[in-house]
């Protein structure tokens, strides 16, 4: 998927649950631009996970683990304003919160 997509996305998205465009903007910090390279060790079976989401998703691990910390990004702004960070059903009802975040 292409950042610009993904940005729409993202907006479009922040609009429609009625929350702020700064979450849409926030992302766009992680899109390719000047680069600083990393090096992370992981487990086998986290390679695997990393491998299986890259190929469903049909892009890189490197790209699963930038979008993996942008939602690490949103998940820590919900909870420090106090609210809940999870997945809901298409009438908004939360069906799964994640906590420990």
């Amino acid at each position: 998927m292409k950042p610009e997509t993904e940005k729409q996305q993202s907006g479009e998205h922040s609009k429609r649950r009625g929350t702020t465009d700064e979450a849409a903007r926030d992302l766009s910090a992680f899109a390719p631009s000047a680069k600083v390279r990393l090096s992370l060790d992981v487990s086998p079976e986290l390679d695997q996970v990393l491998e299986e989401i890259a190929r469903q998703e049909q892009t890189t691990k490197a790209d699963v683990l930038r979008r993996s910390i942008a939602l690490m990004q949103v998940a820590v702004k919900a909870k420090r304003q106090g609210l809940k960070f999870g997945a809901t059903d298409q009438d908004q009802v939360l069906k799964t919160e994640i906590v420990g975040i």
